[in-house]
C-alpha cells in the first residue's frame, strides 16, 4: 500500500511579473505547486528537497475591477506556466494540507499522476 500526503506550495511571485500599464489594477499574483510531504530528495546535500509541481496560478485584483476585465487580465497573465521545482524543506511553507491519499496496486508516478491530476482540476487556494 502506497500513502502520498498532497501539501500546496504557494510562491509570490509579484515582484518578477511585468504587468506594463495593468501594474495599478493587480494586487497580488501566486503560483500554486502540489508536492508529496513524504517523498524528499537529497540531491548532493543534507538538506532533503520536496519536488514541487505546479498546478495553476491565482490573481488577487484591487477592488473595482469588473468580471470581464478580471476575465481578460487573467487570460493575460495567469497562463504563463511556471517550472517544476525542487524547494528545500525547510523553506516550504505548506499553504494547504490535504488529506493522505492510499492506493493498492499502484507505483508512486502512477499514484502521484492521479493526485496531480484531481488537484489540478479542483482548486483548494
Amino acid at each position: 500500500m502506497l500513502t502520498i500526503t498532497p501539501r500546496l506550495f504557494v510562491r509570490d511571485v509579484t515582484e518578477f511579473a511585468d504587468f506594463g500599464c495593468d501594474a495599478d489594477k493587480i494586487k497580488k499574483i501566486e503560483d500554486v505547486f502540489l508536492y508529496d510531504a513524504n517523498y524528499v530528495v537529497h540531491m548532493a546535500e543534507l538538506q532533503g528537497s520536496h519536488w514541487c509541481v505546479y498546478l495553476y496560478t491565482t490573481i488577487e485584483f484591487i477592488d473595482g475591477i469588473a468580471n470581464d476585465e478580471r476575465e481578460t487580465l487573467h487570460d493575460k497573465y495567469a497562463y504563463d506556466v511556471a517550472e517544476d521545482c525542487y524547494v528545500h524543506t525547510n523553506s516550504i511553507k505548506p499553504a494547504v494540507v490535504l488529506e493522505d491519499e492510499t492506493f493498492e496496486d499502484m507505483d508512486y508516478d502512477e499514484a502521484f499522476e492521479e493526485v496531480l491530476e484531481y488537484y489540478r482540476c479542483n482548486t483548494y487556494y
